[in-house]
C-alpha cells in the first residue's frame, strides 16, 4: 500500500486568535505577489509564515501550501506532495506526473516538471502556491525542480516561497527583470507600536512606552524573542528589572528565556515538554507511546493554551509541532539532563509510527535513536517494500547514513542496496553488493534460502547478454527461495519471464508474467504487480491470447479500484495495456480514452535504460494517429524517432516497433537501416525469438514490393513468409502466424495470384477472428482493404468477419494523395485541408475536434488558418472554394 498523504503538510497552519494587525506588511506582501515570485526571508521567528496565513485569510485568496520538511529532499516525495497541494484548486493538475512517479524508473525531475508546467499552463485563472521552510532543501534535483518552475513558469502561477535563506535562483536577475517581489526581515520586524500592542496582549500588564521601546530594541523587533518575553514577564515581579536584563545575541535571549519559561513550569509539564521535544509533530496517542505514559492529548491542549510554542497543524488540534528554536532548545537541555532518554523516545516512536503505517517517520525515528541494531532491523524490514512505491530517494538517504560496516553486515541491506542501484541503472556497482551480502549469508540462519533466491534473481535480471544463464540463474532463485516471502518470489518470477521472452519462449513469458501478478499484490508491490500485467499485454499479439490479457488487466485494475489504487501512479501500466488492446481490435475512440487515462497516471515517463515505457505509450499513440487520421507530421512519432544519436542503445525490441511503425506509415527507406542493424544483432544462427524481427522484414518486402510494382521483391517475401509460417505454426504463435499469413496473400493478390491470396487471407481472418485482432489487417493499408474487398466478392467464409474489419478502416486507409492549390498564395497544411474535408462532410467543429483528438480552440485555429488562405468568410465559402480546387 502507499504511504498516505500527510494532511497537515498539503494546507496552510491555522492562525492563532489575537494576533496584532499588521496592514503595512499585508499591503507589502500585495506588492511583493503581484510579481512572478514574492520571497519572504527572514530568519527563525520572524513570523514569516504567520504573515502569508494571515495576508490569505484577509484577501480571501485561495491558495495551495506546502509545508516543506526534511523528508522532501527526496525528489519523487517532493514532487508528490507539491502536486497533491495543487489538486485542491486545480483538480486535474499534475495527475500525469503522479502517475509518472510511480513507474519503477521515473525520468529526470525536468521532465516532471515540464509536464506540470504544461497542465499549470491550462489553468483557467490565476493560482497561488506557497512554499514553507523551502530553508530545509539541500538535495541538488528537488532544487532543480524550483528552478524549472520559475525558469518557465506558467502566467497563472503566483509563486510565494517562505524560507530563512535565500533559495538557489537567480535572484538578481529576476529581479532586474521585475519578476522578484521581496518581504525581509527588515520588512517583518516590528515596529514599536506593534510592539507596544503585541506586548499588551500576552503580558497582561501595562508597560511604559520607554519601557516597550527598549525591549523592542533589544530584540530588534525579533518576534519570537519578543513572544519568549512576553511569557517570562507575566510572572516577573519586577518588569523594569527584567527589561534592563533583557540583553545579548538571539542565542543568549533564547537561552535566558528558555530558563525563565521552562523553569516556571510545574514538573509535569517540564518533563513533557522535554520529552516530546523529540517528536517534529505529535497527537495525543504517539505521545503516549512513545513516552510509556497516559492522558497526553489533555498535556497538549494544556501546553497549548500556556503559549509554550506549540502550533496546532489541523483545525480539529489532533496533530501539533513545536517552534524549532524552542524544540532545539529543549532538545539541549534533555541531552544535559538525561542523555540516553531520546533513544528510548526514538525507539518507542518508530514502533508507533510502524503500526500505523506510516513507515518512512518509524525509519526516521529509529534513525534518530542512535541505535545501529534496532535501525537496522527496521530497514531490513521494511526497505524493499518502500523501494517498491517508488521512494528511491529516501531509501538511498538511509542506506548512506549507516555506519558502512553495518550496511556490508547485513545481507538484506546489501541486497537492498543492489536493488537501488538496479533501479537507478547503476548496473557496474551492483555484484560487489551481491558479493557483500553472500559473504554474510550464514549469519542470517533459515532465511538464506530467501536471499540466495533474491541474488539469483538479481543476477538473472542483469544477465542480459545470455539469455540461456539468465534463465538458469532465475530457475535456480525459484529453488532456492521456495518458501521465501511474496516479494522475492514476485521478482523471481518477473526475471524467469524476462528469460523466457529473451530466448523466444514466449508462452512460458506470458504464464510467468501472470504468476507474478498475485504475488506482487500480495506484497504490496503494486508497481511490480501492474508492470507484469502491461508486459502481459505486450506478448498478447504475438500468441493470440488478447482475451487472456484483457481479463488479467481488467481484473487487476477492479481490485485496485476496490482498494482505491485505480488512480494511483502504477495503475497507468495497465490502462496503457488496455489502451494497446483496444487498439489492437480497431476500437479506435475507445483506445483514445483509454490511452488518456493512461497518460493522466503515466504520462510518458520513460525508463532511462531503453525507453520502453515511453515507447509503448508513444507507439500507441502514434499508430492511433496515423491509422486514424493519416497523420503525415513527425510531432507524434516515439520522441527518440527523429534523434538518431538517441537510438545508439536502444533495445532491439525498441528498434523492431520503431521499424513496423515507418513500414506502416510508407516511410521505407527510413526502416532500412533499422532492419540491418537487428539483422547484425540476431547474427546467422536463427532462434524462435527472431521471428519478430524478420516478420517485420517480411512486413518491409512486401509493401516495398507492392510500391515499386516488383514482382521479384514479392516472390523473395512470400519465400521468407513461408519459413515463417511453419516456424509460427509449430510454436503456436496464432497471432504472428496470422500477420504473417496476411502478409503472404497481400504479396500475391498484388502479382494477381488471386487463389494463393484467398487461401492465406482466409486462414489469418480464421486465427484473428478468435482473438478479435483488427489492426494487423487495417495497419496493411488500402491493399488490404482492396484484398479484402475482393474476397466478400468472391464469397470468403470469414465474410461477417472480414466486413467488420473493412468497417474499421477509419476513412482513407492510405496517406492521401497531394492535392493541387494552384491560384493560392499560400498552400494549406495537410491538417488544415483535413479539417477542411471534415467540414465538408457536415461535422461541427466538437466533432471535428473529437475525431482529430485536438481541442475545440486547435480546430478554431486552422479553421481561421484556412479562411485567411482561401480567401472565404463563411464556412459554405471556404467549403465552395475548396471543391472549386478539388480540394474536397
Amino acid at each position: 500500500m502507499p504511504e498516505p498523504i500527510i494532511a497537515t503538510k498539503i494546507s496552510a497552519p491555522p492562525l492563532r486568535a489575537g494576533l496584532v494587525a499588521r496592514p503595512r506588511l499585508l499591503t507589502l506582501l500585495d506588492e511583493a505577489a503581484a510579481h512572478d515570485l514574492a520571497l519572504v526571508a527572514a530568519p527563525a521567528g520572524f513570523g514569516k509564515s504567520t504573515l502569508v496565513g494571515a495576508w490569505l485569510r484577509a484577501r480571501g485568496q485561495p491558495a495551495a501550501w506546502l509545508s516543506i520538511d526534511q523528508n522532501d529532499n527526496d525528489p519523487v516525495r517532493f514532487l508528490t506532495y507539491l502536486v497533491r497541494a495543487l489538486q485542491p484548486l486545480i483538480p486535474d493538475a499534475g495527475a500525469s506526473v503522479l502517475a509518472a512517479l510511480g513507474l519503477p524508473q521515473p525520468a529526470e525531475v525536468r521532465v516532471h516538471v515540464g509536464q506540470l508546467i504544461n497542465e499549470l499552463s491550462a489553468a483557467p485563472g490565476p493560482v497561488t502556491l506557497i512554499l514553507d521552510d523551502w530553508h530545509l532543501i539541500d538535495d541538488d534535483q528537488v532544487t532543480l525542480t524550483l528552478q524549472t518552475l520559475v525558469e518557465y513558469q506558467p502566467p497563472q502561477l503566483r509563486l510565494i516561497i517562505i524560507t530563512r535563506e535565500d533559495p538557489a535562483l537567480p535572484l538578481a536577475r529576476l529581479r532586474g527583470r521585475g519578476r522578484l517581489g521581496e518581504v525581509r526581515a527588515a520588512d517583518l520586524r516590528f515596529t514599536a507600536s506593534e510592539a507596544a500592542e503585541f506586548l499588551r496582549q500576552n503580558t497582561r500588564r501595562p508597560l511604559a512606552d520607554a519601557k516597550v521601546a527598549a525591549l523592542e530594541g533589544r530584540t530588534e523587533g525579533w518576534i519570537a524573542g519578543l513572544h519568549l518575553a512576553a511569557l517570562a514577564m507575566r510572572d516577573a515581579t519586577d518588569a523594569d528589572a527584567f527589561i534592563e536584563a533583557f540583553t545579548g545575541s538571539h542565542r543568549y535571549v533564547l537561552d535566558y528565556l528558555l530558563e525563565e519559561v521552562f523553569a516556571r513550569q510545574p514538573g509535569e509539564i517540564q518533563a513533557f515538554l522535554l520529552d516530546t521535544s523529540w517528536l517534529e509533530r505529535m497527537s495525543g496517542d504517539l505521545c503516549d507511546a512513545a513516552l510509556g505514559r497516559t492522558g497526553s492529548a489533555a498535556l497538549l491542549e494544556q501546553v497549548e493554551a500556556a503559549g509554550l510554542f506549540l502550533t496546532p497543524l489541523d483545525d480539529g488540534r489532533q496533530w501539533y509541532r513545536y517552534h524549532r528554536l524552542f524544540a532545539e532548545a529543549l532538545q539541549a537541555r534533555q541531552r544535559r539532563l538525561h542523555p540516553g532518554r531520546a533513544a528510548d523516545i526514538h525507539r518507542r516512536a518508530a514502533a508507533w509510527f510502524e503500526a500505523a503505517g506510516w513507515l518512512v517517520e518509524a525509519m526516521e525515528h529509529a534513525g534518530r535513536s542512535g541505535d545501529t541494531a534496532f535501525w537496522v532491523s527496521r530497514l531490513e524490514q521494511h526497505n524493499l517494500g518502500i523501494l517498491g512505491q517508488g521512494e528511491l530517494g529516501l531509501v538511498a538517504r538511509w542506506l548512506a547514513a549507516l555506519p558502512e560496516a553495518a550496511l556490508r553486515q547485513s545481507p538484506r541491506l546489501c541486497l537492498d542496496q543492489a536493488w537501488l542501484l538496479y533501479l537507478n541503472r547503476q548496473i557496474d556497482r551492483i555484484d560487489a553488493w551481491l558479493d557483500a551480502a553472500e559473504v554474510h549469508f550464514a549469519a542470517v540462519g533459515d532465511r538464506k534460502e530467501a536471499l540466495l533466491g533474491e541474488v539469483l534473481a538479481l543476477r538473472s535480471l542483469l544477465e542480459r547478454g545470455d539469455p540461456e544463464l539468465a534463465l538458469q540463474l532465475g530457475q535456480a532463485a525459484a529453488t532456492a527461495a521456495a518458501a521465501g516471502n511474496v516479494m522475492v518470489r514476485g521478482l523471481i518470477q518477473m526475471a524467469l519471464a524476462n528469460s523466457y521472452r529473451d530466448l523466444g519462449q514466449l508462452g512460458q513469458a506470458f504464464d510467468a508474467f501472470e504468476a507474478a501478478i498475485p504475488l506482487h499484490w500480495e506484497a504490496g508491490n503494486m508497481l511490480g504487480a501492474f508492470m507484469a500485467a502491461a508486459d502481459i499485454v505486450l506478448l498478447a499479439q504475438p500468441l493470440g491470447r488478447l482475451d487472456r490479457a484483457e481479463v488479467l488487466c481488467r481484473e487487476l485494475l477492479a481490485r485496485a479500484r476496490q482498494s482505491g489504487l485505480d488512480r494511483t501512479p502504477a495503475a497507468g501500466a495497465a490502462y496503457l495495456g488496455l489502451a494497446a488492446l483496444r487498439l489492437e481490435r480497431g476500437e479506435w475512440e475507445a483506445a483514445g480514452a483509454t490511452l488518456r487515462q493512461a497518460f493522466e497516471r503515466a504520462a510518458r515517463s520513460g525508463f532511462r535504460s531503453d525507453f520502453r515505457s515511453d515507447a509503448v505509450a508513444r507507439l500507441v499513440e502514434a499508430r492511433l494517429e496515423w491509422l486514424v487520421h493519416g497523420a503525415s507530421t513527425g510531432e507524434t512519432l516515439p520522441g527518440f524517432a527523429s534523434a538518431p544519436k538517441d537510438l545508439s542503445t536502444a533495445s532491439p525490441t525498441i528498434l523492431r516497433w520503431l521499424a513496423h511503425l515507418f513500414v506502416e506509415r510508407g516511410q521505407l527507406e527510413q526502416a532500412v537501416p533499422l532492419l540491418q542493424r537487428l539483422e547484425a544483432a540476431a547474427g546467422p544462427a536463427f532462434q524462435p525469438q527472431h521471428l519478430a524481427w524478420r516478420l517485420v522484414r517480411v512486413y518491409h518486402q512486401t509493401m516495398t514490393g507492392i510500391t515499386r510494382r516488383d514482382p521479384a521483391a514479392l516472390l523473395r517475401a512470400e519465400a521468407e513468409a513461408a519459413s515463417l509460417i511453419e516456424l509460427a505454426e509449430g510454436l503456436r504463435w496464432a497471432g504472428y502466424l496470422s500477420e504473417v499469413l496476411a502478409l503472404r496473400a497481400l504479396s500475391a493478390f498484388t502479382r494477381r495470384a488471386l487463389p494463393l491470396a484467398l487461401a492465406d487471407l482466409e486462414r489469418a481472418l480464421a486465427l484473428a477472428e478468435r482473438d478479435g485482432q483488427v489492426l494487423l489487417f487495417v495497419g496493411k493499408g488500402r491493399p488490404m482493404a482492396e484484398l479484402l474487398a475482393e474476397a466478400l466478392r468472391q464469397g470468403i467464409r470469414s465474410a461477417s468477419f472480414a466486413r467488420l474489419v473493412l468497417d474499421r478502416f477509419p476513412g482513407p486507409p492510405a496517406r492521401p494523395q497531394p492535392v493541387s492549390q494552384t491560384g493560392l498564395v499560400e498552400p494549406l497544411s495537410e491538417r488544415e485541408i483535413e479539417v477542411l474535408r471534415l467540414m465538408a462532410d457536415g461535422l461541427t467543429y466538437e466533432a471535428i475536434a473529437k475525431r482529430l483528438f485536438v481541442s475545440l480552440n486547435t480546430v478554431r485555429y486552422h479553421v481561421k488558418g484556412l479562411y485567411g488562405k482561401l480567401g472565404a468568410g463563411s464556412r459554405a465559402e471556404a467549403i465552395a472554394r475548396g471543391r472549386e480546387l478539388h480540394i474536397v
